[in-house]
């Protein structure tokens, strides 16, 4: 008898944990915001809107209970529009949606396992909005609400088993990443949609990357504000960070559209290197995103020269500059150059012209310069001694 009783409480314990650990979608104390917005030039987001959408009210049709499902783009959310009625069932973790017309579709499955596929009908999107069945080729997990949750990786097969084209993120209890709505719409065009965040009972549990509940307007950021990039030199290795406008987004990441050979650049930081092979110009254009956002674009010239007697740079141990920004007088320090011959400074402009050049004595251990006339901008400047380069640097006239 009590191994009995202790089978049933261990039952009983399991089914609650199971319960606890699924987080139902269809939740009349949840609120979901997206963002809607056109694409300016066809590629930067512009007008955007907040969409939001609850799910309140019962009902039932053809013996299936349901929750009304709302939505208004009435920032002071008291104009709503009844889209639909959404119902889930907690044992399959599915989710269906029913349109006015009485259209009705699977939009979740939330038990998907790792390479299962998922066929898509979301009738949100009209009567005959068929998805071909994505593929759920990855399952990770992230906290919302402090509560580790599962989130799926959706996508189409692609090229062979190993590949797939990507299409669209779900989270246990949250819903898509391009808004609760919008299962199976990540291949729609003419415009962006995406998930801004979650609330329950008017307590945020989840935030997208753009990080906000609500945004409006056209200047979603940030953009660059570099203008223009350093001279390179053949042979040397070469490093250049770009600059973008403060913002509080932590998805922001630069895109390779175009880079030299030999070139990369740091998709977190912005920092290009590479060494480059040849003298000439070359192009980088780099795409801007902040999360599914294109917000700029820049395209700048690198211009590579080959100054007489460059031949490697080690280090910049042996040579630096003291203030940077300078402004009429720069000034640099030499390290340990006592047993060096022929020791030069020169300082060239982003075009690889010489602006100055003057002769070190061994020992020496600062040199200034007047750059009064100089204009603005950005210079290099480089130690050469018999042996070739033995120290660069970077300095920003003002």
């Amino acid at each position: 008898m009590k191994r009995i009783l202790f089978f049933f409480i261990l039952v009983i314990s399991s089914l609650q944990v199971f319960c606890q650990n699924y987080d139902p979608l269809v939740n009349h104390e949840k609120q979901w915001s997206m963002i809607n917005c056109y694409l300016a030039d066809g590629f930067f987001p512009s007008g955007c809107t907040t969409i939001f959408t609850k799910f309140e009210g019962d009902t039932v049709l053809n013996s299936q209970e349901y929750l009304h499902a709302w939505e208004t783009d009435d920032s002071l959310q008291q104009n709503w529009v009844l889209k639909g009625f959404i119902r889930e069932d907690i044992e399959s973790k599915q989710v269906f949606y029913r349109n006015l017309n009485g259209y009705e579709g699977l939009i979740y499955d939330f038990s998907l396992q790792l390479f299962d596929t998922v066929p898509i009908f979301n009738p949100y999107f009209g009567d005959a909005n068929y998805v071909d069945p994505f593929i759920c080729y990855k399952i990770d997990t992230i906290l919302v609400n402090n509560i580790s949750t599962k989130r799926f990786y959706l996508g189409y097969w692609y090229q062979n088993e190993n590949e797939y084209h990507f299409c669209e993120t779900w989270i246990e209890g949250i819903g898509c990443e391009r808004g609760v709505m919008y299962s199976g719409g990540s291949q729609l065009i003419g415009g962006i949609w995406d998930a801004l965040c979650c609330k329950l009972n008017d307590e945020v549990i989840y935030y997208s990357p753009l990080n906000m509940c609500e945004f409006y307007g056209d200047d979603l950021g940030p953009k660059f504000t570099t203008n223009q990039i350093d001279t390179a030199f053949v042979g040397i290795p070469y490093e250049f960070q770009l600059e973008i406008t403060p913002n509080n987004f932590d998805s922001v990441w630069f895109y390779e559209y175009i880079l030299p050979d030999n070139f990369h650049i740091d998709r977190q930081t912005g920092i290009i290197t590479g060494i480059p092979l040849n003298t000439g110009y070359e192009i980088i254009s780099i795409p801007l995103m902040n999360w599914n956002f294109m917000t700029d674009w820049e395209s700048f010239d690198l211009i590579i020269v080959q100054p007489v007697g460059i031949q490697s740079i080690e280090t910049e141990k042996v040579f630096s500059v003291i203030q940077n920004p300078a402004f009429k007088t720069v000034e640099f320090t030499f390290g340990n150059l006592i047993n060096d011959q022929n020791i030069q400074l020169f300082c060239y402009n982003l075009t690889g012209n010489l602006l100055h050049s003057e002769a070190v004595v061994p020992g020496q251990k600062k040199a200034v310069l007047n750059i009064s006339s100089w204009p603005s901008g950005m210079y290099v400047a480089i130690v050469y001694t018999s042996d070739g380069a033995v120290g660069k640097c970077k300095f920003l006239v003002e």
